[in-house]
């Protein structure tokens, strides 16, 4: 019986650790404000199956494609966009272009053994908006009073 409960007990402070997680990060829409973030764009198109890619949070990642940057936002909390390995997306068959509604497919590292784990997990991740990213302005900051 005390298994029983210290089972129970622990299945509910996992439920609660998932669902604090679930919340998107302060530096994941840190971006709202940025300098660097351009203008929205429909599509992004490109041959290449995978992406070259940086700066990733549970919500944002951005891309390089042909040369050109870009900042895109999930529609949600993406659990496996942080750690990724691997990331692609699914467009309708026979596109090359991604846009908002479309998904990202992140891939993370999973554990260093051998097994199911080790293969990493996947998160499918709705993209909500696509921006040009210009790294070359400055990150926006705001002044301090002190």
């Amino acid at each position: 019986m005390r298994l029983l409960i210290a089972t129970c007990l622990s299945a509910g402070t996992l439920a609660a650790c998932t669902s604090v997680q679930s919340s998107p990060s302060s530096s994941a829409l840190a971006y709202v404000s940025d300098a660097r973030v351009g203008t929205e764009v429909a599509e992004v198109c490109t041959s290449e199956a995978s992406y070259a890619f940086r700066n990733t949070t549970d919500r944002t990642v951005i891309i390089s494609v042909s040369g050109q940057d870009y900042l895109i936002e999930t529609d949600e909390y993406c659990s496996e966009l942080p750690g990724t390995l691997n990331l692609s997306a699914e467009v309708p068959e026979g596109k090359q272009c991604v846009s908002p509604g479309s998904e990202l497919i992140a891939q993370a590292t999973g554990s260093h053994a051998a097994g199911p784990l080790a293969s990493g997990f996947k998160s499918r991740c709705r993209i909500k908006a696509i921006h040009e990213w210009d790294e070359s302005q400055q990150r926006t900051t705001v002044a301090s009073i002190d």
